[in-house]
């Protein structure tokens, strides 16, 4: 089976990858899922993993102007591991496709699709391409666990929603004039909750509602970032346990969605979500926050997956759990100075050196900021992280 025929005059639709190309072993298979094929079994052995392996290193090494860019990268990742489920749920592999496939022209058709043309427009992709894990994972941080709520926030976000929602972007005038609306609905809605169970509710919509607004608004006057804060600082006051949350379906929540946080919502005050966290919610954090970053990490979200690791240091600092800074250090390695010098400093004020020392060590492997925290070691314990002592 060749193509179909895409040029002017010729007889067949035009082919943008999510139509059926054919029936194999009983099941139903897109363009894009031979064009995979043809490509894994042409150029890297007949394995998707190579395939895979090759596109990720797109999403680390940046590819010349005219390339291909994340989003799209990250959508052809998503299309071959539902492609890599379903072949595996028909007990077929790439071949059987290929071999049913072959003629003129699919193969440099394939190459093009796959390694140089982007897809990332709605009607050149599969329901995968579109439902990314980034996708996915954004959605549930913003408000996939609102059912462990003992008040559902949505109905509270429903009362900012007309405000907040939109494809429209906004200007930096009608972003302070929104603003300030939402403060005021926020400031009314807030005297009228009855105990903490509905403030809870109120605070954490009023998160996702904040988030929806910033992504498409220009904060240069900075009133919506302010809002946010001060926001988030009264959220994180509430007491969840006397609300009726769970201690796990609380920390998981507010894990995500800081995972997901873009704004630096907590840049001044790193430490803040975990002020109220007692010494035995330790364990079931860290574990959380190791949970999300593994999660992440599996589907290329490396960013994410950092900042989830970051978020441990946090953490441990909020409590100056001197103990847990070298491992915590070592999981970070050199590619984020800041909360790794963050746990270092920490250990020198608490008097600490060899603590220090300890996660300067533990870090020190390649990455963007080796250097940067080797010469911060001397700096702050005298000894260069290779010496003995």
């Amino acid at each position: 089976m060749s193509p179909a025929a895409t040029g002017p005059g010729s007889h067949r639709p035009w082919v943008y990858g999510p139509e059926r190309w054919d029936v194999v072993g009983g099941a139903e298979w897109s363009w894009w899922d031979l064009w995979f094929c043809v490509v894994a079994v042409a150029d890297f052995g007949g394995e998707l993993d190579r395939l895979e392996a090759d596109l990720v290193g797109g999403l680390r090494s940046p590819r010349s102007v005219g390339g291909l860019i994340r989003e799209d990268i990250e959508a052809k990742l998503s299309h071959l591991g539902d492609l890599r489920a379903r072949l595996a749920g028909a007990g077929a592999d790439v071949a059987d496709l290929v071999a049913v496939g072959k003629g003129p022209g699919v193969l440099s058709k394939a190459r093009t699709k796959i390694l140089k043309q982007s897809a990332y427009q709605s009607s050149s992709m599969t329901t995968a391409m579109v439902e990314t894990p980034r996708a996915r994972l954004e959605a549930s941080a913003r408000r996939g666990h609102w059912g462990s709520f003992p008040v559902d926030p949505a109905g509270f976000y429903d009362k900012f929603r007309r405000t907040v929602e939109g494809r429209d972007f906004v200007g930096e005038r009608r972003t302070l004039t929104l603003a300030r609306e939402l403060s005021e609905r926020l400031d009314r809605l807030a005297t009228s909750c009855r105990g903490p169970a509905e403030e809870l509710a109120l605070y954490r919509a009023f998160h996702t509602a904040g988030l929806e607004l910033a992504d498409r608004a220009d904060d240069s006057f900075g009133s919506l970032g302010d809002l946010r804060v001060e926001a988030f600082e009264a959220y994180v006051d509430i007491d969840w346990a006397a609300a009726g949350m769970p201690d796990a379906a609380y920390w998981q929540d507010l894990c995500e969605l800081l995972t997901w946080e873009p704004y630096s919502l907590t840049y001044r005050r790193p430490t803040l979500p975990f002020l109220h966290a007692k010494a035995t919610h330790a364990d079931l954090i860290e574990s959380i926050l190791l949970g999300v970053a593994d999660e992440h990490r599996s589907v290329h979200l490396d960013s994410e997956a950092e900042e989830a690791l970051a978020l441990v240091a946090w953490m441990h600092l909020a409590a100056r759990r001197y103990s847990r800074y070298p491992t915590t250090a070592q999981r970070l390695g050199s590619e984020r100075a800041g909360p790794v010098l963050a746990l270092a400093e920490s250990a020198v004020r608490g008097h600490k050196p060899a603590i220090a020392l300890a996660v300067f060590r533990a870090a020190d492997r390649p990455g963007r900021d080796q250097d940067r925290l080797r010469a911060r070691c001397v700096e702050l314990t005298g000894v260069h992280v290779d010496e003995a002592g």
